[in-house]
């Protein structure tokens, strides 16, 4: 079922995307979009800050994969939300060991979805952390 286009609040919310696979990238990006959220995509942790950098406070939450090469979403988040304190974030992630699994759940703003997950639930996700509710009908 295609997402709700009435997503009243989660227009005035922008989303920093940034995982390393370009394919799952653009899938997620297109699928937040059509649920009616601003997407700015990066491919990795330096990316993301350069668009960090130019969108500053617009920024109202960031989807980053956990594991990327030279800077984990981890990394990346403590990093934005040391600028951006009112930042959520949900990471996502195949793999997480227990260490960064902590990690990840002692961030306050911070959840935790698990690969594979399907749109909806990231949807879902990001939109509860706003409460603005589920997106599907």
């Amino acid at each position: 079922m295609l997402p709700s286009k009435d997503a009243g609040s989660r227009r005035d919310r922008t989303v920093l995307l940034v995982d390393d696979n370009d394919a799952v990238r653009r899938v997620m990006q297109e699928y937040l979009e059509m649920c009616g959220y601003t997407v700015v995509a990066a491919e990795g942790g330096s990316q993301a800050l350069t668009i960090a950098e130019q969108w500053g406070e617009k920024i109202d939450a960031l989807v980053a994969d956990v594991m990327m090469p030279k800077m984990t979403g981890v990394e990346l988040a403590e990093r934005l939300t040391t600028r951006l304190p009112q930042l959520r974030v949900v990471f996502v992630s195949g793999f997480l060991g227990d260490a960064l699994a902590r990690t990840v759940q002692s961030m306050s703003a911070a959840r935790l979805l698990r690969k594979p997950f399907g749109f909806t639930e990231l949807v879902d996700e990001i939109a509860s952390l706003f409460g603005d509710g589920e997106v599907t009908p």
